[in-house]
């Protein structure tokens, strides 16, 4: 459980901060990571000492290579605010600043050309539907661990394949809801589409909720008989076989769990 807390903290969509100390200027920036809900987000740069030229914060929707840019305009003594287009639901911008000093010296934040402030524009999260999800992959992960020690014990020979094949079934029934109708659901709230996993997207959250269901599935219709009805006799797999490819299957997910969420 403190791993799957662990991923939940460690998700995307966290702002960095940057201080860039560079022609005796010293920027600082906390990147936007989200826009939830309509309307524009707001970027701000604190400049020390402050500019008499100007800061331009520039952006590019990927996969286009077309380029925005405004101009952030003086708010207070050293503090600068611009607000972006709202983009809609869905879209991803990767943005970046310039500051220019009186000596025409630019500067740019992130200080790295290859690193850039990820923006993504998100509609708000239904907390019923958040929670059930929630819910039924942390079912999914406890049924993981209760067919982990199954299999265990298969291999210590103290019991046969049905309590490891009832546990594994859970897992199939939590992870399947969790990631088809509440899922879909929670994808359509927050990007506007139902699924961003493989095939269809690249999405890191949605993939893997996808590899885990299918490598469970797999372990448990290679003991079909067993999973599904019709006797140990038209399973594909014996005891020690199954109990290791649930091992392998536990081990797997756990890796896939603990990576850090898109949403």
């Amino acid at each position: 459980m403190v791993l799957l807390v662990a991923a939940r903290w460690l998700s995307k969509g966290k702002p960095v901060d940057y201080a860039v100390r560079e022609a005796g200027m010293t920027l600082y920036h906390r990147t936007v990571p989200a826009q939830i809900g309509p309307g524009q987000p707001l970027i701000k740069m604190r400049v020390d000492p402050p500019l008499l030229l100007g800061i331009v914060v520039r952006w590019m929707e990927p996969p286009s290579k077309e380029i925005g840019a405004r101009g952030l305009v003086r708010v207070e003594d050293n503090k600068y605010e611009v607000f972006l287009p709202d983009l809609g639901k869905g879209a991803r911008i990767k943005y970046w600043i310039t500051a220019t000093n009186s000596e025409g010296t630019r500067v740019r934040v992130p200080k790295n050309p290859s690193k850039f402030g990820i923006l993504a524009f998100k509609g708000p999260v239904s907390k019923r539907v958040l929670v059930a999800h929630i819910v039924c992959m942390f079912g999914a992960f406890f049924f993981m661990v209760m067919s982990l020690f199954g299999a265990v014990g298969i291999l210590r020979a103290r019991e046969g394949k049905r309590g490891t094949v009832r546990s594994a079934r859970w897992v199939l029934v939590c992870s399947f809801i969790g990631f088809v109708p509440l899922g879909m659901l929670l994808n359509h709230e927050v990007y506007g589409t139902l699924w961003e996993g493989y095939p269809f997207g690249r999405d890191i959250t949605d993939s893997k909720t996808q590899v885990i269901f299918v490598l469970w599935l797999v372990s448990l219709l290679l003991v079909r008989g067993s999973f599904i009805g019709g006797g140990e006799e038209k399973d594909r797999l014996g005891p020690t076989a199954f109990a290791w490819a649930i091992i392998v299957s536990f081990l797997v997910s756990l890796a896939l769990f603990i990576v850090p969420h898109s949403i």
